[in-house]
């Protein structure tokens, strides 16, 4: 969030219209004799393209041409790492100041132009935030957890009073396009209800800016994340060191029916993997070594791939000297019931079926047999 927010407070110029007839003419004139080449480039969803590139000629440089709406453009000079922001609209837009100091250029051309300078102008608490990140790094560099601590709490406020002030601007600007660049840049810093509520309104307001489609786009795919994120979270609450572990049936190697309920009286290690996996492939060796000791009537493996191949997955059982139980879980249904996120994931059952130990590997995984398995 504090990267979000300092980005809002340096991002160099971005100017903002409604779409008028004509085409646009964008001219810059600067207080340096600069030359070099200039490339005006439009930022998509895919990325940015090149579209028109001139000269910086004694200071100055002109682009001209046409857009069906108000979008996000970025003029690059040579030999400068600075870049300038702007949305491009058909008008006369007008540009002054220093090459060398981008952020402080004017730029004219458009009502909503001053709308958007005058909302960055009035952002709050910038002197504050930058005071708090000079005591923050010099309490990181004398070790001072409690000056930290309080430095963290009077951030974070100060953050929600600025993110309060953008959602009040978004409000005011739904109805053009300042009002989606606003989402755009506090997206991340906003709850999914206060996202939900800003999409909602530019939904019915803007509805055919392609910023409002990118915005209700990344909005779902947020809302997504969130909900599987939940999901996991109530799975693994239920994943816990103590408690049963969640039972599934699956077909092994020859075609039959495995219930790990038919496992009870012995140490199971449930292990998640996959052929092209190679992490998985890699431990495969310490799990043949673990079985050789301890394989027989108080331990057992599960080997639960994933894979996609039926094919793939049985070519590696046979090239790692996988000789103990092995299941195919190409729909993910048992690995979702285990909340497995990466593989490879295992799990140590003891006999009555409750988790004993979580993602044991290698020597570990030998120790704690050796404790248990006497």
């Amino acid at each position: 969030m504090k990267k979000l927010f300092l980005a809002i407070l340096i991002i160099s110029v971005c100017v903002l219209s409604s779409c008028k007839s004509g085409g646009y003419k964008i001219t810059g004139k600067f207080e340096t004799d600069a030359t070099g080449q200039v490339f005006l480039s439009k930022i998509g969803l895919s990325g940015v393209e090149i579209i028109d590139s001139t000269r910086l000629v004694n200071g100055t440089f002109k682009f001209t041409g046409s857009v069906a709406i108000p979008e996000l453009y970025l003029i690059e000079f040579e030999n400068n790492q600075e870049q300038l922001f702007l949305f491009i609209e058909n008008a006369n837009i007008k540009i002054s100041g220093n090459t060398n100091e981008l952020q402080d250029v004017v730029v004219k051309g458009s009502k909503l132009n001053d709308i958007y300078f005058a909302i960055l102008k009035g952002l709050p608490y910038q002197d504050e935030m930058q005071k708090l990140e000079e005591s923050f790094y010099y309490a990181q560099m004398t070790g001072d957890q409690i000056a930290i601590n309080s430095i963290l709490a009077d951030r974070n406020a100060i953050l929600e009073e600025i993110k309060i002030y953008f959602l009040d601007n978004i409000k005011s600007n739904c109805g053009n396009p300042v009002g989606a660049i606003l989402i755009l840049q506090v997206a991340q810093a906003l709850t999914l209800e206060e996202f939900e509520e800003s999409v909602n309104m530019l939904k019915k307001s803007l509805p055919n800016h392609p910023y409002t489609i990118e915005i209700a786009d990344y909005f779902e795919s947020q809302k997504q994340q969130q909900e599987l994120m939940e999901k996991i979270m109530g799975l693994q609450a239920g994943l816990e060191v103590g408690k049963t572990a969640p039972s599934f049936i699956l077909t092994d190697i020859n075609g039959k029916e495995v219930d790990l309920r038919n496992f009870r009286g012995k140490y199971v290690l449930i292990d998640f993997w996959a052929s092209w996996c190679k992490p998985c492939r890699d431990e495969n060796p310490n799990l043949v070594k673990a079985y050789k000791q301890f394989g027989g009537s108080n331990f057992e493996i599960i080997s639960v791939s994933v894979d996609k191949s039926i094919e793939d997955w049985k070519k590696a059982v046979s090239e790692d000297g996988l000789i103990w139980t092995n299941v195919h879980d190409s729909e993910g249904i048992a690995a979702e019931e285990y909340a497995v996120v990466t593989i490879p994931s295992t799990w140590l059952l003891d006999k009555e079926g409750k988790i004993v130990k979580i993602n044991l590997r290698g020597d570990d995984l030998n120790n704690t047999l050796k404790q248990l398995i006497k």
